[in-house]
């Protein structure tokens, strides 16, 4: 596709993006590992992923949302919602029409943040890796389910 990330751009001027590989693409996977405090993506097309019993801290079914991006269930200070995983924004949480600094809590199956910065956005709430920040992030499109590990 060629031309505007519309709102997934977010006003980013610099560096000029030459290339973005979305989830259209990494769905093809059978697992997409995004190791942040390494600095590491892997991805394996063959296989089945599993989980570091000692490290996994959460994992969260898939929800299909035409169009926005890789969605999970989530909740926004206990109320239930899909939650993008914006993995290569630069900020901690964005919610529609937002006009805190802050949202008291964020949870994603058993991984609860709280006191999270946040920004307002049109659209579905969004989490980018600042939030996941120490966290190893698994994405298994086939299987349905993302994959939260806190290595130890």
């Amino acid at each position: 596709a060629i031309g505007s990330l519309g709102p997934q751009a977010r006003g980013i001027m610099h560096p000029n993006l030459k290339t973005v590989l979305g989830y259209d693409a990494l769905r093809a996977f059978n697992a997409i590992q995004f190791d942040f405090d390494a600095g590491i993506i892997r991805m394996v097309s063959t296989g089945t992923f599993i989980p570091n019993q000692k490290w996994l801290i959460a994992k969260s079914p898939i929800v299909e949302k035409e169009g926005v991006g890789l969605t999970v269930e989530g909740a926004v200070f206990g109320k239930s919602t899909p939650i993008v995983l914006d993995l290569a924004g630069g900020f901690h949480l964005t919610l529609p029409n937002s006009n805190a600094p802050y949202t008291r809590q964020l949870s994603i199956d058993n991984l609860v943040f709280r006191k999270v910065p946040t920004s307002s956005i049109n659209g579905l709430p969004r989490v980018g890796y600042k939030l996941l920040d120490g966290l190893v992030v698994t994405i298994c499109p086939k299987e349905g389910f993302v994959y939260f590990e806190k290595p130890q």
